[in-house]
């Protein structure tokens, strides 16, 4: 795809690079993240949608170190680095070729959201996927303005391991 339609150079069409200011901008972008968070989640509580977290599974698990570590590394590496290019580099750049800005980040946002639903949740899905498009929605507003995914990469990895660190003590 990047050598038909893109400049031939995969990490530039993603926006795979990054600058020694993204250790600044990753975890302002954090904090933006936690913002939304904390906004949607008090819609969500104050209008009694149903809410759930995805760490269920990794609390009760927390005794287990075999199990720890790999979805730590998952968590706190992979994830961000994988669902960054997945979302912001392809989805919303792909999305921005033919949609406006608003609607690009929009569409990403629900897409990221959605993607976390796990049907054992029921509706307890629907806020879930209300506050991580939130966070979808930053992180989208992040690319399209930085136009690199370096920064994204650090807040989701900074929002993961807090995740993590909190469910495991």
């Amino acid at each position: 795809a990047s050598h038909r339609w893109g400049t031939g150079q995969m990490r530039a069409d993603v926006g795979l690079t990054g600058r020694w200011a993204d250790a600044g901008w990753g975890p302002v972008t954090w904090l933006a993240c936690v913002a939304a968070q904390v906004l949607i989640v008090s819609i969500v509580l104050a209008t009694k949608i149903p809410i759930q977290n995805n760490t269920d599974q990794i609390r009760e698990a927390r005794d287990n170190p075999g199990y720890v570590i790999p979805i730590l590394i998952v968590a706190v590496v992979a994830a961000p680095i994988v669902e960054e290019i997945v979302f912001r580099g392809l989805v919303q750049r792909g999305l921005l070729s033919v949609a406006s800005p608003v609607v690009a980040v929009g569409a990403q946002a629900v897409l990221f959201g959605s993607a976390h639903v796990d049907p054992a949740r029921g509706a307890g899905n629907i806020g879930l996927v209300m506050a991580l498009s939130g966070v979808g929605a930053v992180l989208g507003g992040s690319s399209y303005l930085l136009r690199r995914l370096a920064p994204n990469m650090i807040a989701h990895a900074i929002i993961n391991g807090v995740a993590m660190a909190v469910v495991l003590s």
